[in-house]
């Protein structure tokens, strides 16, 4: 794990970390990482030494989303995990049906994660409890997107999905030419929908 300066490029330190293949989270002086050994580890982001750690029973290769003090993250142990920013204490887990390859969203109350179970969940924030889950025609591995009460999904079934953020019912669907869908982009009134196969596909939101 390193630590460079963002104009120069210079070191600012390392630290021993294991394998990741998620992009680090900092927030609040803390940088929140992710590994392959199935840790979710702090370190101060200051001077990179390791605050805690908190062990988890699989791979770890979503990014952690940090807000109101809890790191959420989800595991290949089929497991979303709630954790105290601060102390790495356990708040909560929610068990979904398969892997969790998706980067959490927190928007609302509400964190929003897909799982390969082919299902978008909407778990309550503070305490993990189920408010909604929709079903997709295809594995969830990318990162929700949510803006101005909408959450933007892209699912292996090639469609990309508009839901309601309060209730998950489906406002819109897309299908698009590819299979694999990354991580949903939503940025000055429009949605970006790129993929691992190159395309990269635009839409207009309602009204923009």
């Amino acid at each position: 794990m390193c630590a460079l300066n963002a104009l120069t490029g210079a070191t600012l330190w390392t630290q021993p970390a294991a394998y990741s293949e998620s992009a680090p989270t900092a927030v609040n002086g803390m940088v929140y990482l992710g590994g392959d050994d199935g840790n979710v580890s702090a370190l101060d982001a200051s001077t990179g030494p390791l605050l805690w750690s908190y062990t988890t029973r699989n791979f770890i290769f979503t990014s952690p989303a940090v807000a109101n003090g809890v790191v959420y993250v989800g595991g290949y142990d089929h497991t979303v995990y709630a954790l105290d920013a601060g102390t790495g204490e356990l708040r909560w887990s929610y068990t979904t049906g398969d892997l969790v390859d998706s980067s959490p969203a927190v928007a609302y109350g509400m964190v929003y994660v897909g799982s390969n179970d082919s299902n978008l969940y909407a778990l309550n924030a503070s305490t993990g409890a189920l408010v909604w889950k929709f079903t997709a025609g295809g594995g969830i591995n990318n990162a929700p997107a949510v803006a101005n009460g909408v959450v933007y999904v892209g699912s292996n079934d090639s469609n990309l999905y508009a839901l309601n953020a309060n209730t998950g019912a489906l406002l819109w669907n897309y299908k698009t030419t590819v299979i694999d869908l990354a991580s949903t982009i939503v940025n000055n009134g429009m949605v970006f929908c790129p993929s691992d196969e190159g395309p990269v596909s635009a839409f207009h939101l309602p009204g923009q």
